[in-house]
């Protein structure tokens, strides 16, 4: 029987159908499958009845019970080793871990699938999968229009993870990873045993990334240097926070040219990359038209064909309830119980009703024996993962920061053309966050007064906003002014000499000088503190206390020529020089510099 694949991304629908082929006679190996119909229909979200229509059309001659494969959903998938048990169980456990994990799961409702993988030191490795029910109904909703019968729906990374295990007979047990490159989305998928480990979803592609270079050499090259860095930074991550390290990349997808990118993933990763744009496992002699689109696109195709070939459908995502992930609780226990004693009593007598009573209540005390057992060291693990996540994040971020040292190069380049010579930076510091790295200068503006020290710190500030790779500050600058006070009068020692006649006494002109009026200081708020700036005051009428100025230094040259006083050295004409105390700016600018 014919089987049909649906890979629904966000600017195409891709349909395969494929008829497997039966064994020979006499036990022989079965033959490959037959592609027996392709169709590619252009899609967007926005225009769900387009979809519709197009469908009605394409699917004639076509089989319409499919496995469905949907992009941009809002996800989650996690791993866990979890106790053997019955599926039912297994379910069970893996929800309830799921809702303790760090990362957290979509709003419900959700639809979710579990996937039971192989043995591993004694316990199961399981995946779990979720998103949120509203949104994967409403993506389906041109497709059940247009009369398909959806038998399984799955995300990327479960598609992804079904290719790899179709690969197993090459390498039974490894680790690997699957890149899918599209025109308008990319993703990234870690699996190992047919359970994901790590899946990522990237909303752009080779059309979206570099629309205008991207047909040339020079742009070709550049988005496989950007597709390399992205699946290195997502390797460290689960190596980091998981100790997993990837033995094989497999990549897929329309990209034009996929062996492109098998030079930069295997400089970046040192890894054996493999591309599947070739078949050995269909039977392609007869192909439907448009067969050249097959042909020549079959990395394309892939998630497509794997989803039509598997004979067994993989477990897909399905609606629950929010409460169904939770044990059932003692009461309704209880009453199962006494129901089933029921049946067996009018059944089969006394005899069997307390034989099945006796086993199931040895299983009961088991069953509780075991949860008190396993959940304390449940909150532990719990703690010890959500410590270790944060901590693999922090280290992944600083390791990835390496390939952001040319722009961290350029920034501290732009500083120092900014800074003028009065201002001087004496703390950088840079601290990572999730696409971002947070910026934090600090340093000084120094000025003969107040006035001239902001001033400093203002043409800093506006050369750092005119860069191109700094901007504006994430937050208002906290800056602080301080000023030194005035120094003392400075005491001057002299020697009198005998003279031969007594000087004449200068008459001196007091002016009297107006009594300081107005604030001392001006208070400023700044991140939740207050600072005080002081005012250089003036001191009444200038030209007043100018002419007193004059008057007191002629006063004071008469009497050191009259008496024949000896002037400390410095001092030149009998004024000594002026002292003007520096002020200074200090300031911190936090910014927010994008990877």
């Amino acid at each position: 029987m014919a089987r049909t694949g649906i890979e629904l991304l966000p600017h195409a629908c891709r349909i395969v159908e494929v008829a497997p082929r039966a064994r020979l006679f006499g036990g022989g190996a079965p033959e490959p499958p037959r592609v027996t119909a392709i169709r590619e229909i252009p899609y967007s979200a926005g225009d769900p009845e387009a979809l519709t229509a197009e469908l009605r059309q394409a699917l004639k001659g076509i089989g319409r019970r499919a496995s469905v494969a949907v992009w941009g959903l809002r996800s989650t998938h996690q791993a866990f080793l979890l106790p053997p048990a019955a599926s039912a169980d297994l379910e069970a456990v893996a929800r309830r871990e799921a809702r303790t994990a760090p990362g957290g799961l979509p709003a419900p409702p959700l639809a979710d699938a579990v996937v039971a993988g192989a043995l591993r030191g004694g316990r199961r490795q399981t995946g779990y999968a979720a998103v949120a029910a509203d949104e994967l109904r409403a993506r389906l909703r041109p497709l059940v229009d247009a009369g398909v019968r959806v038998e399984s729906v799955i995300t990327p990374a479960l598609a992804h993870a079904l290719v790899a295990s179709q690969r197993r007979a090459l390498l039974p047990d490894a680790l690997a990873a699957v890149l899918a490159v599209n025109a308008q989305s990319t993703a990234i998928t870690v699996v190992h045993g047919g359970v994901v480990l790590f899946a990522r979803e990237l909303p752009w592609g080779d059309q979206t990334d570099c629309p205008a270079g991207g047909r040339d050499p020079a742009g070709r090259a550049a988005f496989a240097t950007r597709i390399a860095a992205e699946l290195r930074r997502s390797l460290v991550y689960l190596r980091q926070s998981q100790n997993a390290e990837v033995s094989r990349v497999f990549v897929c997808g329309d990209f034009a040219d996929l062996r492109s990118l098998t030079g930069p993933l295997v400089n970046e990763l040192a890894l054996d990359v493999e591309t599947l744009d070739v078949v050995e496992d269909l039977d392609l002699s007869r192909l439907p038209e448009p067969s050249d689109s097959l042909r020549s696109r079959l990395g394309a195709w892939r998630t497509a064909l794997a989803l039509a070939v598997e004979v067994k459908p993989q477990p897909g995502l399905r609606r629950r309830d929010p409460r169904s992930g939770a044990p059932p609780s003692a009461p309704v226990r209880r009453i199962a119980a006494g129901a089933v004693a029921g049946v067996i009593v009018t059944a089969a007598g006394w005899g069997v009703m307390g034989y099945l009573w006796s086993g199931v209540t040895a299983r009961q005390e088991r069953l509780r024996r075991t949860i008190g057992v396993l959940e304390p060291e449940l909150r532990r693990r719990n703690e010890a993962r959500h410590r270790g996540a944060v901590a693999a994040a922090r280290e992944a971020a600083l390791a990835a920061f390496t390939s952001q040292g040319p722009r961290l190069s350029r920034i501290m380049e732009a500083l120092s053309q900014a800074a003028p010579s009065e201002v001087a930076i004496y703390s950088l510091r840079v601290d990572p966050s999730a696409a971002s790295w947070h910026l934090v200068i600090e340093g000084q503006a120094e000025g003969t007064d107040a006035g001239a020290a902001h001033d400093a710190f203002n043409r800093f500030l506006k050369a750092l906003e005119a860069s191109p790779l700094l901007g504006r500050p994430a937050s208002p600058p906290s800056i602080r002014a301080r000023t030194s006070d005035p120094a003392g009068a400075v005491v001057e020692t002299v020697e009198e000499t005998p003279t031969a006649e007594p000087a004449p006494p200068v008459q001196a002109v007091e002016t009297p000088r107006p009594a300081p009026s107005g604030p001392a200081y001006v208070e400023v708020a700044r991140d939740g503190r207050l600072y005080r700036i002081p005012l250089r005051r003036q001191s009444g009428n200038l030209e007043a206390g100018s002419r007193a100025e004059d008057v007191r230094r002629l006063t004071d040259a008469a009497l050191a020529g009259r008496a024949g006083r000896v002037l400390p050295s410095g001092v030149a004409n009998g004024v000594a020089p002026g002292r003007h105390p520096a002020s200074l700016v200090e300031f911190t600018l936090r910014y927010e510099v994008p990877r």
